[in-house]
């Protein structure tokens, strides 16, 4: 299932690694992130010099890498915020905002980490 969302920078760290327009894919193995990764980080010239800084992109993320899921709310302005581990452990962040399907976005994600979580060892 395929969602057209846009990226943004939810705080000024590192770890946020994708920025701008792109999609969202919500495959049963793991969510597919596609859109913009930046080659080198710029703390406030990013968003102005984005096409200049990033290449597109595709990421998969496995439902069990996943850290914590965050649905959308008037407390954290509306975006989804999804929390991962690289293969070297260390935590990436993920964040966008969808302004018609936030509901379906955030029960689809909630129903296949459900689903990953029976079959993964405890």
């Amino acid at each position: 299932m395929k969602f057209d969302v846009k990226f943004v920078r939810s705080s000024f760290t590192r770890n946020v690694d994708i920025m701008g327009p792109g999609a969202i894919y919500i495959d049963d193995t793991g969510i597919v992130v596609e859109g913009d990764f930046p080659r080198f980080h710029i703390p406030f010239l990013g968003r102005l010099l984005r096409r200049i800084i990033c290449a597109t992109g595709v990421r998969t993320i496995p439902y069990s890498r996943i850290v914590s899921y965050v649905q959308p709310s008037t407390w954290n302005g509306g975006y989804h915020r999804i929390v991962y581990l690289l293969p070297d452990r260390s935590r990436q962040t993920v964040s966008f905002s969808h302004r018609s399907h936030n509901a379906e976005i955030a029960a689809r994600l909630q129903e296949h980490r459900a689903a990953t979580q029976i079959f993964s060892p405890t």
